[in-house]
């Protein structure tokens, strides 16, 4: 059985082609790497590729989602595998 995986910018253009304004899991989640992609730039790549080798989806760690501090500035070191 042979998998193909995609490369980061590749995969990036497939996910944010769900973007739809529906709000349904996928076009939010095509919005959250729209806004990754800003912040990050390039770097994000690597991660969508390690998070489709594991079969998992980028997300923020817990630390800055059940902060009572506003982050307007995620670095690589925000991100977690879900």
């Amino acid at each position: 059985m042979y998998i193909c995986f995609m490369e980061g910018k590749e995969l990036l253009n497939e996910l944010l082609s769900k973007r739809d304004y529906s709000g349904n899991e996928a076009d939010e989640y095509a919005q959250f790497l729209s806004t990754l992609m800003v912040q990050l730039g390039e770097k994000l790549y690597p991660l969508l590729e390690k998070a489709q080798s594991e079969s998992k989806r980028l997300a923020l760690k817990p630390s800055i989602t059940e902060s009572d501090i506003l982050v307007d500035e995620y670095t690589v070191s925000d991100i977690t595998f879900i």
